[in-house]
């Protein structure tokens, strides 16, 4: 990775993934970058703070996520949204879509606010408030297309927070890393409560990146019962398929 200059790695690493980007979108990544090295010197967005390592490990990673195909002008929620990722880099790479981003934490929710603003993103709203609430809220209930949450969770627990959100037809993505089988497992019970199934797990090949990644990917299939998600704190004390 030190062969290579940060800037170079985006563009060839968003080729290679089959998003090509722009000189305006490459320009919005930087931009995006150096918000998130400036603000995480107080609000500690995020444990890797250099330029490679937010390019590869941050933004490339997120954008692995488009190799499941999200629909042209899709409603799409980050759950979890921390510094933003995956949502903001999916939404400068794909400017068409829609994007809410959930963060229960007012500083790093305020932080996306500005963030957004600044970047000059249409289409791009922040709630911080707990996703549990959200969850039962009519105007965002099983309304979106597509779910992303990264490092967020237990499976079973993301599963429990994002697919009530998402309508049926609709999928969840999220992006994990290693010791994946035995989460996998234990989330059958929980996706099958909440109305769908496990699609499949795709192995992620971020480029520049030498370590293990994966989206598993759950497909909405029918509503999901008013009783989910439980109520605030319970699906990550209590994961359904614990």
């Amino acid at each position: 990775m030190a062969e290579i200059e940060p800037i170079q790695a985006l563009a060839e690493g968003a080729e290679r993934l089959g998003v090509p980007l722009d000189e305006w979108q490459v320009a919005l990544f930087v931009r995006y970058k150096n918000e998130i090295q400036r603000w995480n010197r107080r609000l500690n967005l995020t444990a890797i703070d250099d330029d490679m390592s937010i390019v590869v490990g941050h933004f490339l990673d997120s954008l692995a996520g488009l190799a499941i195909g999200i629909p042209s002008r899709a409603r799409v929620v980050d759950v979890g949204a921390g510094a933003g990722l995956p949502g903001l880099a999916l939404k400068i790479a794909r400017p068409d879509i829609s994007l809410l981003l959930i963060e229960a934490t007012r500083k790093k929710a305020s932080f996306l606010q500005r963030v957004s603003a600044g970047l000059e993103l249409e289409g791009v709203s922040v709630a911080a408030e707990r996703v549990e609430l959200i969850a039962h809220q009519a105007r965002y209930r099983e309304t979106f297309d597509v779910a992303v949450a990264r490092a967020l969770a237990h499976l079973s627990t993301v599963i429990e927070y994002a697919l009530p959100l998402v309508k049926t037809g609709g999928r969840l993505v999220a992006y994990k890393a290693e010791r994946l089988v035995g989460e996998v497992e234990a989330a059958g019970r929980a996706v099958k409560l909440l109305g769908g199934s496990i699609e499949g797990i795709r192995p992620a090949v971020v480029p520049f990146l030498y370590a293990k990644r994966y989206l598993v990917v759950a497909t909405k299939e029918v509503p999901t019962d008013e009783r989910y998600p439980r109520r605030v704190g319970i699906p990550s004390k209590r994961p359904l398929g614990a």
